[in-house]
């Protein structure tokens, strides 16, 4: 009876913890997917500053510090709270219109070319970790590392004067929150804050994600 009993015990245990597997493996699923989002980058910049610094005698007559913006990934999720990302941003253009005085018309045009807002666009890779609040809300924190570029041109009275590029790399952060509505289809809200050069840009946005 004690052999019959502890082999019954240990095929009780043997059950319990094969069940206990499989239920990890579903709540804890390895698999892919693909994000995309789109909403609103907003530039923070500093135009006197940038003005003094390149010795440029105009003032601010219009400035467009916004545009629509959006981002593609492609991620991997290990378990319910780390994935990794490789993807792409782009934070759309910005405008500004200056009026100054000059006696060097090709010295000016030649500082004004570097006088702009930043907005940028580049390929990113990206860390993110999670927090299931509910069975189907989920708070997510993101680190990324971007390497972006930038194009700009000059106009005097639609006239092409001057082009500027730039390119770097830098580290971003942010947060959202989602919702599942189904195990292969969440939606978000995002939050990003992400830092080229002296500027900074906030990006705002809706999310949807599909696991394959």
């Amino acid at each position: 009876m004690k052999k019959v009993f502890l082999c019954l015990a240990s095929s009780f245990i043997l059950f319990n913890c094969t069940e206990t597997l499989a239920n990890a493996s579903q709540d804890s699923p390895i698999k892919w997917y693909v994000a995309g989002e789109f909403g609103t980058a907003e530039t923070k910049t500093e135009f006197n500053h940038l003005l003094t610094q390149n010795m440029i005698d105009a003032e601010v007559v219009e400035y467009d510090d916004s545009d629509n913006a959006w981002t593609i990934n492609l991620g991997y999720q290990f378990n319910p709270y780390i994935a990794v990302e490789m993807g792409y941003i782009d934070l759309g253009q910005r405008s500004a219109n200056l009026k100054g005085s000059t006696t060097d018309l090709a010295g000016y045009y030649s500082r004004i070319e570097k006088v702009h807002p930043l907005s940028v666009q580049g390929v990113t890779a990206n860390i993110v970790a999670s927090w299931p609040i509910t069975d189907t809300m989920v708070l997510s924190g993101k680190v990324g590392y971007l390497d972006w570029k930038s194009d700009y041109k000059s106009y005097v009275e639609s006239q092409q004067v001057g082009s500027n590029k730039e390119k770097g790399q830098d580290i971003w952060y942010g947060g959202s929150i989602s919702y599942r509505f189904t195990s292969q289809w969440h939606s978000s809200l995002n939050y990003a804050r992400i830092k080229s050069d002296n500027d900074k840009n906030d990006l705002i946005s809706f999310g949807v994600k599909y696991y394959f």
